[in-house]
């Protein structure tokens, strides 16, 4: 495991040091989830999957990825603005996405994520899960053929 990171998960210290960030006013949403808020210790974490949404994508968050840089490992994060997030940013399995990200673990802002996968019809969840599948048969078959 690199120095510096922690050795267990503590979740409220990690949550102190996003606030005390210059660019924290500028984090709507700082979200864990996947293995990480499953597991307590480090060792037995695979990867970090973070989504981060910001306000205002033009602003400074250098600062932001130190903290994450220095702080975790494996390192699988996506940014979004908030007006992404708020409208509705069409990807093909946003709702089967929405549901996994609504039951992450927010560490700071708050977890927009519940809200939107509330909003999402059944018929649009069937069909995310649907596209879902297909994916998933097709990286089957990519490893398969290599």
């Amino acid at each position: 495991m690199p120095t510096g990171k922690l050795h267990t998960i503590e979740f409220d210290k990690l949550r102190r040091e996003i606030s005390l960030l210059n660019c924290s006013d500028n984090i709507r949403c700082f979200l864990l989830y996947g293995s990480i808020i499953k597991k307590i210790n480090k060792d037995d974490v695979k990867d970090t999957d973070i989504i981060i949404v910001l306000k205002d994508m033009k602003s400074d968050v250098s600062e932001l990825f130190d903290f994450i840089f220095n702080n975790f490992y494996n390192i699988d994060f996506h940014i979004y603005s908030s007006k992404e997030i708020e409208g509705d940013l069409s990807h093909f399995t946003r709702e089967y996405v929405m549901e996994y990200l609504s039951k992450g673990l927010c560490l700071y802002g708050e977890n927009i994520f519940q809200n939107k996968f509330k909003a999402i019809t059944k018929r649009q969840y069937a069909e995310s899960i649907l596209i879902r599948s297909i994916e998933h048969v097709q990286m089957v078959r990519k490893v398969y053929f290599s």
